[in-house]
């Protein structure tokens, strides 16, 4: 009696195995998937320089309907997202992408062969009317995987590796220990495996072979059976290559949301400095505008106030100009108690004098303009207690009368109160004026500053 041992995995490695065979069933051809609303193919790959070292910071362009750039990380890995748009963009007109790297000013080359990798996408309607991407592309090798990866993809981008610098990075080849030289010659090559032929004894001669009657052929012997595990072992799915892209998709989106956002940040902070720069010139401007006008009110108010001083002094002019003259005195001493009475009235002796009036003008020739009252005495020479005082500051030159001068040649005294030094502008009042009885002399007495 013979016995039979049956082997049981774990738990957790029948749980696997059934994780497996679900997928290879979802993803089996023929399945029902659902459509990819957009192509999208990731290329990545591994950067080497001419010496197999790793190119770290290489830098690999995109143009094409969505422009996009990558750098590769220190171990020379890149990945960058073509985005072909909808199925039924491409029906309608194909996406052509050219894919560009550069390691500082050395181009980096796409399987050892093209500088440059032109990828053309579009999309053909199926057998069954669903749409279907096809791509083609100059590099062969590439072209034939990325035909192989849309053919077998059914939903989400698409991944293709691609190998970028001078040479393809050395495959690793295992090595198979050397035969031991004993001096035996080497055994002999087995035959391949196509030509050897099942162990299996000749049929035996039939009945009837053995009368003469024909025999017939026969029937072709079925092919060996594989083994019962490779027969078991399901085909492994190709779903490690999805998740990598799809994990690759999401990071390059982060990424890109993540400047956007920086970029935003920053667009944001730069209108919100220019806005403040734009309120602190407004507000500058107008404390300036500010300013201006209160000099300017400040200037009209003193010249308001200078010009009605003018007028107030040119208004007492002209009052004390039109006042009457007061009647002259009779110089003659009274006698015996009289009062003397006016000139000329009935108390008036005879005129036992000879006399004559000036009656003139005092002003100041100068550039500037006098900062305060100047006080000018006229008197006659010779005639002591006959003079007049005229103050002078603004305004038309001021009049003095000197009454009563005893006639002949006389000359005027003009004496400035202050300490600034004057001189006259005409010396003829000052070398004098003839003074005839009842004449009425009309000088003009300039000063101008020495």
């Amino acid at each position: 009696m013979s016995r039979r041992f049956v082997f049981l995995p774990p738990p957790a490695a029948r749980r696997a195995l059934a994780a497996v065979l679900a997928a290879a069933a979802w993803v089996a051809p023929g399945a029902a998937a659902p459509p990819r609303s957009g192509i999208e193919v990731l290329v990545r790959g591994v950067a080497h320089r001419d010496d197999g070292r790793p190119a770290a910071g290489a830098r690999v362009e995109v143009e094409g309907p969505v422009p996009a750039f990558t750098v590769a990380n220190a171990e020379g890995r890149f990945a960058v997202l073509l985005r072909a748009g909808t199925f039924g963009e491409r029906l309608r007109s194909p996406a052509r992408f050219v894919v560009e790297a550069r390691d500082g000013r050395r181009r980096l080359r796409f399987d050892g062969r093209a500088e440059r990798l032109e990828i053309t996408i579009s999309a053909v309607a199926g057998p069954d009317g669903a749409p279907r991407a096809t791509a083609r592309c100059n590099v062969p090798a590439v072209e034939e995987r990325l035909a192989r990866a849309l053919e077998w993809a059914a939903q989400g981008p698409v991944a293709v590796e691609v190998a970028l610098g001078g040479a393809p990075a050395p495959e690793r080849v295992a090595r198979q220990p050397a035969p031991e030289t004993s001096g035996a010659p080497p055994p002999p090559a087995a035959p391949p495996a196509a030509s050897r032929t099942p162990d299996v004894a000749p049929p035996a001669p039939t009945a009837a072979a053995a009368r003469g009657a024909p025999v017939p052929p026969a029937p072709p012997a079925a092919p060996p059976a594989r083994d019962a595990a490779a027969q078991a072992r399901p085909a492994r799915p190709r779903r490690d290559s999805l998740a990598a892209a799809e994990r690759l998709t999401a990071r390059v989106r982060a990424s890109a949301r993540r400047e956007s956002l920086r970029v935003a940040r920053a667009a944001e902070q730069r209108a919100r400095d220019d806005a403040r720069r734009r309120d602190e010139a407004l507000r500058a401007a107008r404390r300036d505008s500010a300013r201006a006008a209160l000099r300017e009110r400040d200037r009209l108010r003193q010249a308001a106030h200078l010009e009605r001083q003018l007028r107030d002094a040119a208004r007492r002019d002209s009052l004390r100009l039109a006042r009457p003259a007061p009647p002259p005195l009779d110089p003659r001493t009274p006698v015996a108690g009289r009062l003397a009475g006016p000139a000329g009235g009935p108390h008036a002796g005879p005129a036992d004098s000879c006399a004559c009036r000036i009656r003139g003008t005092v002003e100041v020739r100068s550039d500037a303009p006098l900062s305060a009252p100047l006080t000018v005495t006229v008197a006659a020479a010779g005639v002591p207690g006959l003079s007049a005082e005229v103050r002078l500051f603004m305004g038309s030159p001021r009049e003095f009368v000197l009454e009563r001068v005893p006639c002949g040649a006389r000359a005027l005294e003009v004496r400035v109160a202050q300490g600034r030094r004057w001189a006259l502008a005409d010396s003829a009042a000052a070398r004098g004026l003839d003074c005839a009885a009842g004449a009425l002399r009309q000088p003009r007495i300039v000063l101008v500053p020495r």
